[in-house]
């Protein structure tokens, strides 16, 4: 069966056919390795903070995890994506991000009066 007859979903989760080049192996060691440092950083600048305030010294570190881990799911869904498609929704994606940094501009939608 082709490429072209599986659903969308499959040809994400489905292995791709180029390799990872190494240079792109490398790039993406150094982010987990720094995601991973930054995960350390935030457990030690807040746990004290988090503890006296929240009561709870882990806050801020299953919050930093959960992001991670949500960066991590769509690294690897945007490696095994079609290049194309990527091409094809990078203008509206663009457009929609713009809109949204000017929405915060906006009183009663991201600042504070």
């Amino acid at each position: 069966m082709s490429p072209r007859n599986i659903p969308w979903i499959a040809r994400l989760v489905a292995p791709s056919q180029r390799p990872l080049e190494p240079y792109a192996r490398v790039a993406v060691t150094c982010a987990l390795i720094l995601m991973a440092l930054g995960v350390l950083m935030v457990y030690s600048a807040s746990s004290t903070k988090a503890g006296l305030r929240y009561d709870d010294p882990e806050l801020f570190l299953r919050r930093q995890v959960a992001w991670v881990v949500g960066g991590v799911a769509t690294l690897w869904f945007t490696m095994r994506a079609d290049p194309e498609r990527l091409r094809r929704w990078a203008k509206p994606a663009v457009i929609v991000v713009l809109v949204l940094l000017c929405a915060v501009l906006v009183p009663g939608i991201g600042t504070i009066t």
